[in-house]
Formats: C-alpha cells, sequence, structure tokens
C-alpha cells in the first residue's frame, strides 16, 4: 500500500511482512543483538541523540549524499562503532529485513 503526498507523489510504502514462520523470531533475535551490543557504542553528543526520528542513539552507517559535500562518500565511525555496525549489519535478522525491503521497493516500482 502506497503512502502519498496530497500532491500524489510516493513517500513510502506499507509493506507488511513476508509469509514466513520466523519473522517474529528474527525479530526478537535482531532486537536482542542491539541490546546486546548497545553499551559497545561510543555515540557522538548532539544529534546522534535526540534527531528527527526520535529521542535515541543512532549511528551513522552507509553511504552520504549530502552536507554540501561535491561527491558521495561512505561514512565512517570510531573503530568501535564501526565494528557494532559490522556485526548488526552481518546478523540475519538485519540481512532479511533489508532483502524484504528492497525486494519490496523493487516489486512496487
Amino acid at each position: 500500500m502506497p503512502v502519498v503526498d496530497k500532491t500524489g507523489t510516493t513517500i513510502g510504502i506499507l509493506a507488511g511482512a513476508p509469509q514466513d514462520a520466523e519473522w517474529p523470531l528474527l525479530h526478537l533475535q535482531g532486537c536482542a543483538a542491539m541490546v546486546k551490543l548497545r553499551d559497545k557504542c561510543t555515540p557522538r553528543k548532539g544529534k546522534c541523540r535526540v534527531h528527527r526520528r526520535g529521542a535515541f542513539v543512532a549511528l551513522r552507517c552507509g553511504i552520504s549524499h549530502g552536507g554540501g559535500q561535491m561527491s558521495p562518500k561512505n561514512l565512517e565511525n570510531p573503530p568501535g562503532d564501526a565494528a557494532v555496525l559490522e556485526e548488526l549489519n552481518s546478523h540475519p535478522f538485519f540481512k532479511r529485513i533489508a532483502g524484504f525491503a528492497t525486494g519490496m521497493y523493487s516489486t512496487y516500482c
């Protein structure tokens, strides 16, 4: 189900969940992984603690295209945070949810 703004532009997609009996268990495992690794993070002060998505810590991950830079670049993190993100990104839940989101986007578009 698409979410559209007043001009009819799609701004989101409500994709539901896969028809998979393991999906709820994967959610619990993903949550447990974040709780386990939370204290290993060394978040910067400021925007990573309270930001547009809420009052919780958010670490940077992926490629940045904004902020006035002249070309896209990989986001960098302190070594401890990079290790936490690498472990989370290799977790089966996060791989599955990323794959599901990519598949839904590809199907819709």
